[in-house]
């Protein structure tokens, strides 16, 4: 008998120390996830991914997340070749595996072990793979020049997208902000309703830093809230069509950046800014307006037409300078962009070889449902997510099966790609689910309100910095030598 209650207590007690060192784990994440400070998250991150089992974990080549034995064999054969400085064969290697993705080491559950690195073997090889290619840019052979673009060509271009979201879509400027700040910000950038509005702020400014500057925007051309303010946006609803005017924000984004063009912009910036607009009759084009596509645009104009989300905003039409500075407005009428594609991938990758996408994901209706699949979370937290997972792809598959019926109008339809189309991208960020934002979701900004959730924006970024690093390391070395 003292035998069976000895093995009980000793049961019990590593049940007990279980808990218990769950729950200190659980505390250690809240810290680290609740820091504001960049460095100082840094400096916390880094002390949580030096415990033993996160190391144990870092230091096991053996996975069935990656092709772990392709990667150490590939990693020794440039050492050798480096080493032997044999150029055709390190030319052969590298062209060979000219893939980001390249044994699959981008697997997002990789990264989500530990903040701050990945497996070893991985961080190893991608550190031999810049190594051979300092190598070869400090080499002489034939067409190296041609090697190099062919090489990024295969590599591939990352873009940031920024969905819509109301007033959620201000959580953005926080991702924008660490992004740029860590100088990792992509140089293609995409919005789509909410999202135009920063995309616009951040592709025509020279220094971005300043644009998330507290104060560096005059909001007082905002009208304020008052008590009956849901009567008038239910009146003017019923009157008009829509609840918000555009006066304002036209006012707010021609003091911003005036009557700039895209093509204006890019040759001021540099950065490739691409806008996505709705044509507002089920037979009108929808188009992502750019540098390239609609050089003559004036920016502000797209922004007002991506926003316009019917029965928020009014329809817009776009606005064109021609060769004397004159303005003059285009004929189609265009609403919101979300509507269309609230991330238009397909038009990015025939445009801009965008193989790789970076997302802020603010939609209302559709972060609430999104996973971070982090290993560390609780139990509890991971079945949570499978459900909610569960729950959008049925509502997804009997939206899709009720359209490909046929018996509901056109415009429903359209409108339904709201709910069907594809919300995530290669690395996707999105705020915490707060009900408080729901509330103040059709508000209009203030300084107080963009500050906060640009804020919550950065932190939010921080557990996928690392993620970001590793999956555009080989573009932007391949952009430092072709400059």
């Amino acid at each position: 008998m003292k035998i069976i209650l000895k093995v009980i207590k000793y049961i019990l007690a590593c049940i007990t120390m279980f808990f218990e060192k769950n729950r200190k784990k659980q505390q250690s994440l809240k810290i680290i996830e609740k820091e504001e400070n960049y460095e100082k998250w840094l400096e916390l991150a880094r002390e949580h991914d030096q415990q033993d089992y996160i190391q144990q974990w870092l230091q096991k080549e053996e996975s069935n997340l990656y092709q772990y034995k392709y990667i150490k064999s590939l990693n020794q054969k440039l050492k050798l070749a480096k080493g032997e400085k044999n150029i055709p064969l390190i030319c052969q290697l590298v062209r060979q595996n000219a893939n980001r993705n390249v044994g699959n080491i981008l697997n997002p559950k990789l990264y989500t072990h530990a903040y701050t690195k990945t497996k070893n073997l991985i961080e190893e090889f991608q550190e031999e793979y810049e190594k051979c290619l300092e190598f070869l840019y400090n080499s002489e052979f034939p067409n190296k020049l041609q090697f190099f673009k062919e090489l990024q060509k295969a590599i591939g271009q990352t873009a940031l997208l920024f969905s819509g979201g109301a007033i959620m879509g201000l959580y953005s400027c926080g991702v924008a902000n660490i992004l740029d700040k860590l100088n990792i910000l992509p140089k293609v950038m995409t919005g789509s309703s909410a999202g135009a509005i920063l995309v616009s702020l951040a592709g025509t400014a020279t220094d971005i830093q300043t644009i998330f500057q507290p104060k560096y925007y005059d909001y007082s051309m905002f009208e304020q809230k008052s008590q009956f303010d849901i009567l008038e946006k239910v009146s003017k609803l019923l009157t008009k069509g829509y609840m918000l005017e555009k006066e304002q924000m036209k006012q707010f984004l021609q003091k911003a950046y005036g009557d700039v063009t895209f093509l204006e912009a890019y040759k001021k910036t540099g950065k490739v800014m691409n806008i996505m607009v709705t044509g507002k009759e089920c037979s009108s084009s929808d188009c992502l307006l750019n540098y390239i596509t609609s050089p003559n645009v004036i920016v502000w104009s797209a922004v007002c037409c991506s926003c316009s989300l019917p029965g928020v905003y009014g329809a817009s039409h776009l606005y064109y300078k021609n060769e004397k500075g004159q303005i003059y407005e285009g004929e189609i009428k265009y609403v919101d962009g979300s509507i269309s594609a609230d991330l238009p991938m397909q038009q990015l990758a025939e445009q801009f070889n965008i193989n790789y996408t970076i997302v802020s994901q603010t939609n209302p209706w559709i972060f609430p449902f999104l996973t971070s699949h982090r290993s560390d979370h609780s139990i509890i937290q991971k079945i949570i997510d499978k459900v909610l997972q569960f729950i959008l792809g049925e509502i997804k598959y009997r939206i899709q099966q009720i359209m490909n019926i046929g018996i509901l109008p056109k415009m429903i339809c359209r409108m339904s790609n709201l709910l069907t189309q594809k919300y995530e991208g290669n690395i996707t960020i999105w705020p915490k689910f707060l009900w408080l934002d729901y509330s103040k979701l059709l508000d209009n900004p203030d300084e107080y309100t963009v500050q906060r959730m640009k804020v919550e924006g950065q932190r939010r970024t921080y557990e996928k910095l690392h993620f970001i690093r590793a999956s555009t390391r080989l573009e932007r070395c391949l952009e430092l030598y072709l400059k």
